[in-house]
Parts: C-alpha cells; structure tokens; sequence
C-alpha cells in the first residue's frame, strides 16, 4: 500500500499532542473535557488521530469525532462494525461516504422540565416536531416537554454534519491558519469519523478506540515498537522459566 503523505500525518499528530501540554491547553478543549481521566485518553487517541471532540456532559452515550489518515479507516470501519459501534465517515482520499447504525438510531424519549415564567424566551417552544412544547403552567412556573433523541447518530444531526455534501470537512473543521500549509497538504490524505457506542451508559469507547487505532496503525505510524515494556517483561520471565525447567530437565 502507498502511504504516500504520512510523514504529514505524524507532524499533525505531533501538532495535536502540543495542544495537550498544560502549558498550552485552550478553548479547543471543552470545560467538562478537562477531567483528568478523559483528558488522558484523549490526548493518548492523538498518538493516532487527531481530535478534540468529547462527549457532551447530557449524552447518555459516548461518541467520538477524529481526523485520521485515510488509508486505516476502512480497517478501522470493519473492526467498528465487528464490534456493533456506530459510525459515519468520509474518506477525502477516495470520497466515499460510509455509515452504519442500527435502524433503532431514531429512537426518541420524553423530556419534561419546569422552568420559571421569566425563562420561556430561553427556550425554542413551537409546533416543530422535536421542539419545546408548553405542558402546563401557573403563576410562577411553565412546565415544557419535547421529544428528544435517544442517539447521538440520528437521522437530523447526520443530515446537519454535511459529511456528505461538504468538500473537505478536515479544512473546515481542523484547518490551523498557523500551521495552513500542513493541513492542506494532507486535505487529500485523510478521512474523518464519528463513532457512537449505541449501549447507554458505557463509558469505554474511548480506551476501545484507543486499542483498536494502535493494533492497526503500530506496525506503519510506528513500526520501531514492537512490544510494551510489560510484555516485554512478560517474555523475559518465560524465558528465563524456560530455561530454569530446561536446565532441571537436563540435569535428571
């Protein structure tokens, strides 16, 4: 395979780390991202794509939106689709759109809130289908309920990301006017993906991905790491059981 602008990609994914440094972390990271546990497997994802997209504090699900070079996302799809993970993508590289969910993606569930009189101009109520409606009210209070949806890959927002019909999201998206020349060099050389993990409440999507990115990308992104220290360690000890059971045997 021709992997033709890599050396490109690990200067953007060199770029993304940067932006993790203390020192130098800003408005790209949403407040509730901050949290030392997922600012963690966020800045790990960016040894392999480049992101700054978290989860957003009311999701019941988690999702995730990254950059990646173009020749690992029809890896990276087929493993998503193994594990029953959600996707849309597009691939600038060959502009093919791809997505894949369940048909249940357009579930929806009530949402009820009470709010103060004063704040009805807050919200958007009308006679759109999935917007605030005026349940009850009194003197003080309004009560308001919607229809709201389930899932974060449903049928509206897909159509509101333009994944489909935009040029190149990566430009529009990512593009740094400090760094311009490197983006557009690559403009052609990426795709870029949302993931949503469809089970409620599951908080590992993150560290999923995470194993997924290395075990295809390592032997090309980094191909001097073979092993992790620990598995390292792990075959030094077999070995040297090895040679203790060997040694024994030899002796009888």
């Amino acid at each position: 395979m021709n992997y033709s602008g890599l050396a490109d990609y690990r200067k953007l994914l060199e770029f993304g780390l940067r932006k993790f440094d203390t020192e130098t972390l800003n408005s790209s990271i949403e407040n509730h991202t901050l949290e030392t546990n997922i600012l963690s497997q966020l800045k790990k994802l960016n040894n392999y794509v480049f992101t700054y997209y978290s989860t957003n504090e009311d999701d019941v699900t988690y999702s995730l939106e990254f950059a990646i070079f173009a020749d690992f996302l029809k890896p990276l799809a087929d493993i998503l689709k193994a594990k029953g993970l959600w996707y849309m993508s597009k691939n600038y590289k060959t502009n093919e759109y791809d997505e894949w969910f369940s048909e249940n993606h357009d579930d929806t569930e009530s949402e009820v809130k009470t709010i103060s009189r004063n704040d009805k101009d807050k919200f958007y109520i009308n006679d759109e289908p999935m917007s605030w409606k005026i349940h009850s009210e009194n003197t003080n209070t309004v009560q308001i309920k919607r229809e709201k949806y389930i899932y974060f890959l449903n049928s509206e927002w897909i159509e509101d990301s333009n994944y489909k019909e935009v040029d190149n999201l990566f430009t529009d998206l990512y593009s740094n006017h400090y760094h311009k020349s490197m983006f557009e060099s690559l403009a052609n050389n990426v795709g870029i993906i949302t993931i949503e993990d469809p089970v409620i409440g599951r908080e590992t999507l993150y560290r999923e991905v995470y194993t997924i990115l290395r075990d295809i990308m390592n032997p090309i992104l980094y191909p001097y790491i073979r092993h992790s220290s620990e598995n390292r360690k792990g075959r030094r000890k077999r070995r040297q059981t090895i040679k203790r059971y060997r040694r024994k045997t030899i002796a009888f």
